[in-house]
């Protein structure tokens, strides 16, 4: 992908329906609200996404050594039709940590009535960025499919808010929308859900919001995938990723959009269903194993 993350998107609300759905609750990362953000960009039938502009590389969020772990370099590539990827550049052994980051835009859920907050938590959290980290975050993909979902209600209460508390009007007004439904759907394709573990009712954790990285909103998805991520610490927004198997220098780095244990536990049709908010249907070894499956049963 040329930006996309994750990160996993689903928003943390949507996510969260899905993850009950599959008895996973809070395993689904609420990254493509779902994991490009501009009208180049485009969704391929291998569940990357591609778009002409170039992401960030990986850069100031990210957690050095001495603060958590040892690192494996990696490193964000162009993939030929494809966009962008993340990529190995040394052999990484096994159950490596490959890197650890901090979130670019953390959104509170904003209560039980989110319908209600969502959009201005989201746009207040928006706001308080600096205008690199803002640039970054933009640079992150939005599925189309999330920017046809962005419903009358949000872009009403999107506009109030920039009317009301930023006192804009006419083309700055006009502007400020455009950019901001563009962010909303970026969001919403890359946040992942944040997990509160206080309440001794919800042993899964209970989602309390949404965030989104940078290094890992260029993670490609496939639903058998050679890495994971995972929270450094049950309050801790630190998000990082891991090797699952030996990977080789060189080779693409992919993660489970839907969580480790979800792909696995999915049949075939599911999986397809929720990546569907991710706006592609899935072409990944695994997959495509199964479609082949699925038609030689049929034909017999």
């Amino acid at each position: 992908m040329d930006s996309p993350s994750i990160q996993p998107g689903v928003d943390e609300t949507n996510r969260e329906a899905t993850t009950k759905d599959v008895g996973l609750k809070g395993r689904l990362s609420s990254m493509k609200s779902s994991p490009r953000r501009d009208s180049t960009s485009s969704i391929t039938s291998t569940g990357s996404r591609s778009s002409s502009s170039r992401g960030p590389r990986p850069a100031g969020h990210v957690i050095r050594d001495g603060q958590i772990g040892s690192f494996n370099p990696v490193e964000v590539r162009d993939v030929p039709g494809l966009g962008k990827g993340l990529f190995a550049t040394q052999a990484i052994p096994r159950y490596s940590l490959l890197f650890a980051e901090e979130p670019l835009l953390f959104a509170p859920k904003g209560g039980e009535r989110v319908s209600n907050h969502r959009v201005r938590k989201f746009l207040e959290a928006l706001d308080q960025l600096s205008p690199r980290t803002r640039a970054e975050f933009l640079s992150l993909y939005a599925s189309p499919t999330q920017l046809e979902h962005i419903s009358d209600d949000a872009r009403a209460r999107m506009r109030n808010w920039y009317t009301d508390v930023k006192g804009l009007s006419k083309t700055a007004l006009d502007d400020a929308m455009a950019s901001g439904i563009t962010a909303l759907a970026a969001y919403r394709t890359n946040n992942v859900a944040v997990l509160d573990y206080d309440n001794p009712d919800h042993l899964e954790g209970v989602i309390v919001g949404g965030a989104v990285y940078s290094v890992f909103g260029r993670i490609n998805h496939a639903c058998h995938p050679n890495a994971a991520f995972f929270y450094l610490g049950v309050r801790s927004q630190r998000l990082g990723v891991r090797a699952l198997r030996d990977i080789a220098a060189g080779e693409q780095i992919f993660v489970s959009y839907l969580g480790e244990k979800a792909g696995r536990e999915m049949g075939l049709n599911q999986r397809q269903e929720g990546l569907a908010t991710w706006g592609f249907e899935c072409k990944c070894d695994a997959c495509i194993k199964e479609a082949l499956a699925e038609a030689a049963v049929k034909e017999t």
